[in-house]
């Protein structure tokens, strides 16, 4: 007997996607290559062929990242001419529709053509109206929109039976950060307010780690000012997979003795390869996020 009800709730976030369903009356994240997210990262590899998550993050001075930030475009604004191998146009729709193909791609056990997918609180409704139409494209005969706070909350509330009272939703996620106050009483849950910052995420953490320490520690011993636009392109794509590391290395730990590997970076002006020794401190590192912290 096929579902009477939605089932399937999909993240479409800016840095990571998940997909999660309802078995036995108990929401369960679906697993993906033994994670329970998947990089929002697509990539065209030279026969055209398709390629999303870990493969294409592992890609990427050739890869596409970080589209939510511009759903609603008609084009991307870093390289708004970019084309499929058979011409068609790379758009911040078409690129989430291939993250949403890679999620559905974990259901092996039956076919299901509605979900709920959630956006930030002040998603523009361009932006809103762009991500059904990538789930059209995905395959979706359905598509119901969710706030991501009120997702949150609503787990929360499932969670703890009972419990009554105002909260407040943190959402920092990797491009988006919401911030809503609800009201729960005996499992209603009622939004009171909303506010937040469509340009504000963990990629801009990632940014000024490589903008005031990662990329002036490199210029102290390398020539870099000459580079020419696609080797440039490189080093900042590849320093951007460091931060993330570096960032949850400082979760866990007051220092990360970072070394890159040989070639990582690629080669200087001089001819040298480019490399990045340095001891990451938390504190360091804490001072230098407080500004997007106490925005």
């Amino acid at each position: 007997m096929g579902r009477l009800k939605i089932d399937y709730g999909i993240d479409l976030g800016t840095t990571n996607s998940a997909i999660s369903r309802i078995e036995k009356g108990v929401s369960k994240i679906l697993e993906i290559e033994n994670s329970k997210t998947v990089p929002s990262v697509v990539l065209y590899d030279r026969k055209g062929r398709v390629r999303v998550g870990n493969t294409a993050k592992n890609n990427p001075n050739d890869a596409f990242f970080e589209m939510k930030r511009e759903m609603g475009k008609k084009v991307l604004e870093k390289n708004p001419d970019a084309k499929t191998h058979d011409g068609e146009p790379i758009t911040p729709e078409t690129l989430s529709s291939e993250v949403l193909k890679k999620l559905v791609e974990r259901v092996n056990d039956e076919v299901f053509k509605s979900v709920v997918i959630t956006v930030p609180a002040l998603f523009p409704s361009g932006a809103t109206d762009a991500t059904k139409r990538a789930a059209k494209l995905a395959g979706f005969d359905q598509v119901e929109i969710l706030m991501e706070p009120v997702a949150a909350a609503t787990t929360f509330a499932m969670e703890n039976v009972g419990a009554s009272g105002k909260w407040i939703v943190f959402d920092f996620g990797g491009g988006t950060f919401d911030a809503t106050l609800l009201e729960v009483e005996e499992g209603i849950i009622k939004v009171l307010s909303s506010d937040g910052d469509n340009l504000l995420g963990g990629g801009d953490l990632d940014r000024a780690l490589i903008n005031e320490i990662m990329l002036p520690k490199i210029k102290e011993n390398h020539n870099i000012d000459g580079l020419d636009e696609s080797k440039l392109k490189h080093l900042n794509n590849s320093l951007k997979n460091e931060a993330d590391i570096i960032k949850i290395a400082l979760s866990f730990d007051g220092e990360y003795d970072y070394l890159s590997d040989t070639n990582q970076f690629g080669l200087d002006v001089d001819g040298n390869d480019i490399e990045l020794e340095y001891t990451f401190n938390k504190d360091e590192v804490h001072k230098l996020f407080v500004p997007y912290y106490q925005r």
